[in-house]
């Protein structure tokens, strides 16, 4: 079977798309398909990791004009290889204009969304958000005969973080050491300014132990590890490929919404949530009402005395960081995954 992805990374954008593509992708290749990634990258950590796991990659030219050239761009790719039988495009900039265009050269289309903004040529739809209206999100967008993947029952998951649960602790809410990360690129310098907060509590005599983990295209990654150098209480990690294992160590994280959501909620980790782009705001709020989170709010909402007091708050409640952790448990069961590759394959 050949699979082809549509995405874009970049510093702005974040690497989210393209690591729960890959996630899939790298599910799809253990069943024996060819995988092909077609996308806009300027992060040559991100391009190389595509191909260091073994999936065929294409950069597409400078941002195109519009989607016609876009389209247009990705068709010449596609050519090059063989018939795909499915196609995957997770993109926030395309629509079914596009889907449209490009779907006599493939058998299926499948479309990762969040936002339920605008229609789609699709006939599969994986939104893996937790949603108050999660039903009726896509009426009027989609085909008929589309197939919808919704909920967080099809959080696409890797698999060192279904592995991590079965290695499940308790947790009574009591907090000794902390994690930080806010994905691949942190535009936002969120993790200085979390750091800045750690330092002020630690200064009036809380101890705590934090590992604070950046991408390694994260403007601020000097910064941050300047800070953690002086800081014997933090330690720094960049790129690592053992996130379920510091997640699953940490007794609160703090980190931005997306992806990292489920990470987190699958292992029961208890966790202050900052959304660091307008796409995360509603997955992220509705998770706080569902129990299984404290949001925080948006970025530019948000500075250094905010995370302070929010950090003072949660350690001062160890029942609440106790429920948070069993309501997030209930919510993921870390399967997700191995349905949404079902679905492609046909299965």
């Amino acid at each position: 079977m050949n699979v082809a992805f549509r995405l874009d990374a970049s510093v702005a954008i974040g690497s989210g798309h393209l690591m729960r593509c890959l996630a899939l992708a790298d599910a799809l290749r253990d069943h024996g398909a060819s995988v092909l990634f077609i996308l806009r990258c300027d992060i040559e950590a991100l391009q190389a990791e595509v191909i260091t796991r073994g999936h065929a990659c294409r950069l597409l030219p400078a941002l195109a004009t519009d989607w016609c050239e876009d389209a247009e761009q990705t068709a010449a790719c596609l050519a090059d290889f063989p018939r795909q039988q499915c196609f995957v495009i997770d993109h926030y900039q395309l629509d079914a204009r596009w889907e449209s265009r490009l779907r006599p050269l493939v058998e299926r289309i499948m479309v990762i969304d969040d936002l339920a903004d605008r229609a789609h040529d699709c006939d599969v739809l994986l939104d893996q958000n937790l949603n108050q209206d999660l039903q009726q999100r896509y009426l009027g967008l989609l085909p008929a005969s589309c197939r919808q993947l919704l909920g967080p029952q099809f959080a696409m998951l890797r698999p060192e973080f279904v592995l991590q649960r079965k290695q499940l602790r308790p947790r009574d809410g009591q907090v000794e050491r902390l994690a930080v990360f806010f994905g691949g690129t942190d535009p936002g310098a969120e993790t200085l300014k979390v750091l800045t907060a750690i330092e002020a509590l630690q200064a009036s005599g809380k101890r705590l132990q934090c590992d604070v983990i950046v991408g390694a295209a994260n403007p601020q990654r000097d910064a941050v590890q300047q800070m953690c150098r002086r800081n014997e209480q933090m330690q720094f990690y960049c790129q690592i490929n053992n996130m379920a294992e510091r997640m699953m160590a940490a007794d609160l994280c703090v980190g931005a919404g997306g992806t990292a959501l489920w990470e987190r909620a699958v292992l029961g980790v208890p966790s202050l949530v900052v959304a660091i782009a307008d796409n995360q705001v509603s997955a992220t709020a509705t998770m706080a009402e569902a129990g299984t989170l404290l949001y925080l709010g948006r970025s530019e909402d948000i500075d250094s005395v905010h995370v302070q007091r929010a950090l003072g708050f949660a350690l001062s409640n160890p029942w609440l960081l106790s429920s948070l952790s069993r309501r997030s448990l209930e919510l993921v069961d870390g399967q997700g995954l191995a349905r949404v590759a079902a679905c492609v394959l046909g299965q």
